[in-house]
């Protein structure tokens, strides 16, 4: 059965849509071509395919821009979006969005939120996480929506660290080492950089203080697939991204770090957490001067 009936009206709007002029963006290492404005992204480095988003008026019936041969078995149904609904083809290259009416849509959030998958279609590898760049490596937070993660990068910004990613950092894992992408917005480089350490952020309302543990490479692979995109049930997908994964964890030092659920022990927690990671970077450079040339 049919994910959505094609009709000659959306059609017509897709098409009419591909001979316009594209907004072009950057979001996550990947170039977004949509055939409307995207407030809050700029223009930075990219790499991989292009994604071309289609944003149409309220979710209807209408079916996605078809090509020859193709049919609506061609296309995955997203994961639900309280703003929208989305379509993606097989190949990651294509996203149909229909806003939903009597809503104030932030596009910019929502493209966000839909590129992971369309990455992952294409074989790229993005982790929920925002991070840092010290001393030329990068250190990534990953936790779920609201666990700190970006409140944790901003303010470490503040005491000097770059900023590199504020909630989707493109892993490339691809030639046995992990790194990130280049960007022109990463204050530290323009080159990719080496993935140093990753921290698994949660909060727990118990505590009073921050608690750093670190995780076994079994425990890293756990905590990456829990934290992964893993809505698009495709075997060939899945495989692509358990590969990262499992990269991440054999080369990256990672810990779970909890945090007090208290805004009253957010000072003591960013002190903290930056005492930490001046340490991880001096033991770094400590191994760096140690290992043989």
């Amino acid at each position: 059965m049919g994910l959505f009936v094609n009709s000659k009206s959306a059609c017509a709007e897709v098409n009419e849509c591909a001979q316009a002029s594209l907004f072009e963006h950057t979001i996550a290492g990947h170039t977004i071509l949509a055939n409307r404005p995207i407030r809050g992204v700029r223009r930075d480095r990219s790499r991989g395919t292009a994604i071309r988003f289609h944003f149409s008026g309220a979710a209807t019936d209408d079916g996605p821009e078809f090509k020859i041969g193709e049919s609506d078995a061609d296309w995955y149904r997203l994961p639900h979006y309280s703003a929208a609904r989305a379509l993606i083809d097989h190949n990651g290259e294509r996203v149909i969005v229909h806003e939903a009416e009597q809503k104030t849509v932030d596009r910019a959030a929502l493209v966000r939120f839909f590129v992971p998958f369309a990455a992952a279609l294409q074989g790229f590898v993005i982790l929920h996480a925002s991070a840092v760049c010290v001393e030329g490596k990068v250190i990534a937070f990953v936790g779920a929506s609201g666990a700190g993660k970006s409140t944790i990068a901003q303010s470490l910004a503040t005491q000097g660290f770059a900023s590199v990613a504020d909630d989707l950092l493109p892993i490339d894992a691809a030639k046995g080492k992990v790194s990130i992408f280049g960007s022109a917005s990463y204050s530290c480089s323009e080159r990719d950089l080496p993935l140093s350490a990753v921290y698994f952020m949660a909060r727990d309302f118990q505590i009073d203080q921050a608690q750093f543990s670190q995780l076994t490479q079994q425990g890293s692979l756990l905590a990456l697939l829990r934290h992964g995109f893993g809505e698009i049930a495709d075997t060939a997908v899945w495989r692509t991204q358990f590969l990262g994964y499992e990269q991440i964890a054999l080369e990256v030092p990672a810990w779970s770090l909890q945090v007090p659920d208290s805004q009253a022990a957010l000072p003591a927690t960013l002190h903290q957490i930056t005492q930490e990671i001046r340490r991880h970077s001096r033991q770094l450079a400590t191994l760096a001067r140690e290992s043989p040339a």
